[in-house]
């Protein structure tokens, strides 16, 4: 275990998931709150769940679904522009 430790500890092994440059935040925002609270409130008890904002965040269009999608073509344009070469090159060789 000693050896398989100095291996793991000289190349700097390292968790991505810890060494990203931002944060990822997810929320919905279907709960609203009056707009001027009491004056010794703690903020928790007044929340209340809102219809309207729930219904428009099932509206919200999805971009990466979007973006997959247009990575998709890219990816099979690469792919298929890839295969005409290779058979152009084939063919001028014989």
């Amino acid at each position: 275990t000693r050896i398989l430790d100095r291996i793991l500890l000289f190349n700097y092994y390292l968790i991505p998931q810890f060494h990203i440059g931002h944060y990822r935040v997810a929320y919905w925002n279907k709960l609203s709150r009056p707009e001027i609270s009491p004056k010794y409130d703690l903020g928790f008890d007044f929340w209340w769940y809102d219809p309207e904002k729930a219904r428009l965040i099932g509206e919200i269009e999805n971009e990466p679904t979007q973006k997959k999608k247009n990575k998709a073509n890219y990816v099979f344009f690469l792919l298929a522009s890839s295969l005409i070469i290779i058979i152009w090159r084939i063919r001028r060789k014989s």
